[in-house]
């Protein structure tokens, strides 16, 4: 590749591709405040890019940035504590879905007489249930949230 400018000589699109981030590179680290999208799209059509191009990785760009730096909500973050995958947080809705069942059960045997071999009371049982339908909700919600957004987000 000769470096006289006007050369009749001929890169491949790759080596083209490459040339041109390396030189867009070394131009931003001379402009350390950066360039203004009016000046990067001129340049782009300079370069023979299309508008249309352009634009288009310009809102994938923000929309890949825009994904990165989504936060989990409170509830997602504190529900997957200790959570390292998909399998394990299916493992915990399972859990929490048989204990909601288990507990009205009891509650309800223990209002037709049953003694139960665990002195639990109606109470108790009804708290549990409760609890396990909160922790149902979440479940859901943080799974449904790490399915749309990635495992990778959460803290």
């Amino acid at each position: 590749m000769s470096s006289s400018e006007g050369g009749s000589d001929r890169v491949s699109t790759p080596q083209a591709e490459s040339l041109l981030a390396r030189a867009a590179a070394l131009d931003a680290q001379e402009r350390a405040g950066g360039v203004s999208v009016p000046e990067l799209r001129r340049a782009a059509l300079e370069a023979g890019i299309g508008a249309a191009a352009f634009d288009a990785a310009y809102r994938e760009a923000h929309v890949t940035a825009a994904a990165a730096t989504v936060r989990p909500p409170w509830i997602v973050r504190i529900t997957m504590i200790g959570v390292p995958n998909r399998v394990v947080a299916w493992g915990f809705y399972a859990f929490f879905l048989l204990l909601l069942f288990g507990s009205g059960a009891a509650a309800v045997a223990t209002r037709l007489g049953w003694s139960p071999p665990l002195p639990i009371e109606t109470s108790l049982s009804l708290f549990v249930a409760g609890f396990s339908v909160f922790a149902l909700w979440s479940t859901a919600k943080a799974i449904r949230w790490t399915e749309q957004n990635g495992w990778d987000q959460l803290p």
